[in-house]
C-alpha cells in the first residue's frame, strides 16, 4: 500500500500460500545449521504476516485486481510456470 501512494503499482502481486504449520516444519530441518532458525522471531513474524498480509492482498485485489495465489507446496518448477504464466498474459493485456 506504501508502493500505491508513492504511485508504484506491482503489474502482478504473487501470494505463495503455505500454512504456519508447514513453515514451522521447513525450518525444523535447518535449525541445527550455524545460522539457526530462533522460534521467537519467526513467531513473531508469522503473527505479523498474518494480520497485515490478508490486507495488502484485499487492497490489490479490490484496486488492481492483479492477485495472484499459489500453493506453495506445489514443486519451485510450477511456481515458477504459474509466476512466469501470469505474469506474461498481464503483459499480453496491456
Amino acid at each position: 500500500m506504501i508502493l500505491a501512494k508513492k504511485g508504484l503499482i506491482p503489474s502482478n502481486v504473487i501470494v505463495l500460500r503455505q500454512s504456519s504449520d508447514e513453515t514451522y516444519s521447513r525450518t525444523l530441518l535447518k535449525k541445527d545449521e550455524i545460522f539457526g532458525y530462533n522460534r521467537l522471531i519467526l513467531d513473531k513474524r508469522i503473527k505479523h504476516f498474518e494480520q497485515n498480509t490478508p490486507h495488502v492482498i484485499s487492497f490489490y485485489q479490490k484496486l488492481y485486481n492483479n492477485v495472484i495465489e499459489i500453493d506453495a507446496k506445489r514443486s519451485k518448477w510450477f511456481i515458477e510456470d504459474r509466476a512466469i504464466s501470469e505474469i506474461s498474459l498481464n503483459l499480453q493485456a496491456r
